[in-house]
């Protein structure tokens, strides 16, 4: 007989096949090891073939048991395993025998087909149904503690390695479970097992100055072992990682950050930290928290400051230390301080060849040492006035021409650095306007609103114009006889409003007329009429600077002139009356 066996690994299911040479049916087939045959199924076999009825595994043994044929009793009988006659024992059994237990030849945890033959002479054998059984040691459990050896380190991998146990319970071992954790948090690590499950070896890749622990334990189809003995490893401290540099720039202050990235496995002990501003030798100095002593020249927080200079860039770098040394530089961070901008709030008032120039001083001064203005006529070039001092806020600029329009704009001036102008505004100076006698003969219109030409004395009214020089001065004045309502200062374009008080004095029809220049320096003139709602005698007595004008005194005064002579006829009317004189009408 030649028996080809088929032995699955260790882990997986399945009967390793044994059949004997020439086998045919039931003994040639390979069933599943949960097809074993229902003995109540017996009855089919045909008459000459025993059936077997159980098997009993044993520790490296079977007891097969059988019912003999229905036709002619045999003369023996032989049981066959594996497709052989393994023991000597079980072969040419007694006819009235129907039991028979081999223990030779056969490993536990394999299956056999377990076939019987009945003997009879002259005649070939006639064999039972296949039956699969495999032989066990019932006695199993799961597997004892590996054993485990020293870590290996090398850098910041550690190598694990162990024995299987000993005892592997009376089962295969199917794999290993290995629990390693950080010194100090107990966090799981994994460990990576690359020949598998059942491999004795596996790395972890760790961390610079953090300690590990490490069991191991097996298991079987049991279950899981005990573990392994205990073993701890550290990963040597190295040089921290290269920080993260950033540098912020809010205005003129300059802020240098930075971000760690790991510690080595040993405390940081401060970073050093250097600035340079582009085109200039030497560092530039950066405030911060710094160490003490020996660590005086490293920074202990996580940014420092400093004030830049406007237009400049600046680039920083950071590096890392600690008691095993200084990291890698990883990268620098710049950033560009914007040209100091001019000052806000500048404006210009026009006089007689003069302008009055005003700002808002810039702060924080730092490195102002004044401000320059800078004027230029229409086409002219450009003059300059200096003005000492960080809070310089104003400047007279004298010598101006009449009527001409100037640009005038105001910067700082800086020890070093870029500094940018102001927005520019005009101004346009002139001489005091000459104001006539009479109302002259305008040039265009004043605008008032809607309903607003008929104010009361003392009453307000606003005025408009345009067309005049930009930021000029313009005269307001009313008549009849001219009296001054003041001046307004107009805008960019040439125009202005300005809310102007009627003398209380005054009613009847008058002229609000503004004296002023036009953009090429030429007089300007512009008028509006309006009347002014009827005054009472108290206020003429009171406001002798100006004459009402037109018909309500005279009517006033006739007024009175007519009730003096109506009450003189009633006097003379009554006294006739009462002396009995007749009417005579």
């Amino acid at each position: 007989m030649i028996a080809v066996g088929v032995v699955l690994g260790a882990g997986l299911t399945g009967p390793a096949l044994a059949t004997p040479d020439g086998a045919s049916g039931s003994r040639a087939g390979v069933p599943g090891i949960e097809s074993t045959p229902d003995p109540d199924n017996s009855a089919s076999a045909p008459p000459e073939q025993p059936v077997i009825t159980g098997v009993v595994e044993g520790d490296g043994e079977l007891t097969v048991t059988w019912d003999p044929p229905d036709g002619d009793a045999p003369t023996s009988y032989t049981v066959w395993v594996g497709g052989e006659v393994p023991d000597s024992g079980c072969d040419e059994i007694p006819a009235g025998t129907h039991t028979c237990t081999v223990d030779t030849g056969l490993e536990n945890e394999t299956s056999y087909a377990v076939e019987v033959a009945a003997n009879h002479t002259g005649t070939e054998p006639a064999y039972s149904q296949a039956w699969w059984a495999t032989p066990r040691n019932t006695q199993v459990t799961v597997p004892g503690a590996p054993t485990l050896h020293d870590i290996g380190v090398d850098g910041d991998t550690l190598t694990l390695t162990w024995d299987a146990p000993g005892d592997d319970g009376g089962l295969a071992i199917l794999g290993y479970t290995v629990t390693t954790v950080r010194s100090g948090d107990d966090h799981p690590v994994p460990c990576e097992q690359p020949q598998g499950r059942t491999s004795t070896t596996c790395t972890i890749t760790g961390t610079a100055g953090v300690g590990y622990t490490a069991t191991v334990t097996a298991w079987n189809s049991e279950g899981e072992g005990p573990a392994s003995n205990e073993k701890t490893a550290t990963v040597a401290a190295g040089r921290p990682g290269p920080p993260t540099a950033l540098v912020a720039v809010d205005g003129r202050a300059v802020t240098v950050s930075w971000t760690p990235h790991g510690t080595g496995g040993a405390p940081i002990q401060g970073y050093l930290v250097t600035v340079h501003r582009e085109g200039q030798p030497g560092p530039v100095p950066c405030a911060g928290q710094q160490g003490q002593g020996e660590w005086s020249s490293l920074y202990t927080g996580s940014s420092c400051t400093f004030t830049g200079v406007p237009g400049a860039t600046y680039t920083a770098s950071v590096k890392a230390r600690n008691s095993v040394g200084t990291s890698d530089l990883a990268g620098t961070g710049t950033g560009t301080v914007p040209a100091l901008a001019g000052p806000h709030d500048v404006a210009a008032t026009p006089g007689n060849a003069t302008a009055t120039v005003t700002w808002t001083a810039i702060t924080p001064a730092t490195g102002i040492t004044g401000y320059t203005v800078t004027y230029t006529r229409e086409g002219g070039q450009a003059q300059t006035a200096q003005v000492p001092g960080a809070a310089a806020h104003s400047r007279e600029l004298t010598g101006l021409e009449n009527g001409a329009t100037y640009s005038v704009t105001v910067k700082a001036v800086l020890g070093e650095g870029t500094v940018r102008d102001s927005a520019a505004v005009p101004v346009t100076p002139s001489a005091p306007a000459t104001i006539p006698d009479t109302a002259p003969e305008p040039d265009d219109a004043l605008s008032a609103p809607a309903g607003a030409t008929t104010p009361e004395p003392g009453g307000t009214i606003t005025v408009s114009g345009t067309g005049f020089a930009p930021n000029s001065r313009v005269e307001l004045v009313i008549y009849s006889s001219p009296r001054s309502l003041g001046t307004a200062t107009t805008a960019a374009d040439g125009s202005f409003s300005r809310a102007v008080v009627i003398p209380s004095s005054l009613s009847g029809s008058h002229t609000v007329t503004s004296f002023g220049v036009d953009p090429d320096g030429d007089p300007r003139v512009l008028a509006l009429g309006i009347t002014v709602a009827a005054v009472t005698l108290a206020a003429a007595a009171d406001d002798s600077g100006l004459a009402a004008t037109g018909a309500p005194i005279a009517t006033i005064l006739l007024t009175g002139v007519l009730l003096i002579a109506g009450g003189a006829g009633t006097r003379v009317a009554a006294g006739g009356a009462a002396s009995g004189r007749p009417d005579r009408g």
